[in-house]
């Protein structure tokens, strides 16, 4: 019995040890259990922070990427109403040419229509010389005429003598008629 009971002791002392450093062993894992839990913590933490920057990336992505789309329409905007400034201009350029055109032809027909007034112009000042000179000579005429007329109104009588003897002569001839 002595021999069981060293026996028994022995073996609650194996067991004791053995419990001990079962013991050690569990509060070792307990600490490790709770390092890993804390590494985990600070992995999830970088992970929702990487998670979170790469959607934020996404998303600045999309934004870019709207804003890309929105250039590109406006640039498709500024390059259709540049076609359309263009388109404008060259038909305005191509009017104009008609119009220059036009008004060549008109200038031409108004060079002309100058010509022919300019040749009636130096007629008529042609004219207008003859006509000052036969008014000049006309008013010399009249000078001469008026300078007559004052000498036969010196000789009324004589002239009324002759006015009325021409008169009875044409009354004279009528009757005989």
């Amino acid at each position: 019995m002595a021999q069981e009971l060293e026996n028994l002791k022995v073996s609650v002392l194996a067991k004791e040890t053995s419990l001990c450093e079962v013991r050690r062993s569990l509060e070792t894992a307990r600490k490790e259990n709770s390092r890993l839990k804390y590494d985990i913590k600070g992995l999830e933490a970088n992970l929702n922070r990487e998670v979170k920057e790469k959607h934020d990336l996404v998303d600045s992505l999309e934004e870019m990427k709207n804003s890309t789309l929105q250039v590109k329409q406006k640039m498709e905007d500024v390059l259709l109403e540049k076609d359309n400034v263009i388109s404008n201009f060259v038909n305005y350029m191509r009017q104009m040419k008609e119009e220059n055109e036009s008004l060549r032809k008109r200038l031409l027909k108004c060079e002309g229509e100058l010509r022919a007034d300019k040749k009636c112009v130096v007629a008529l000042c042609e004219r207008r010389r003859a006509m000052t000179a036969q008014i000049d000579s006309l008013c010399n005429d009249k000078e001469i005429l008026n300078a007559s007329l004052k000498d036969m109104d010196l000789f009324p009588v004589k002239l009324k003598t002759t006015e009325g003897k021409r008169i009875l002569k044409l009354d004279l001839t009528k009757t005989s008629k």
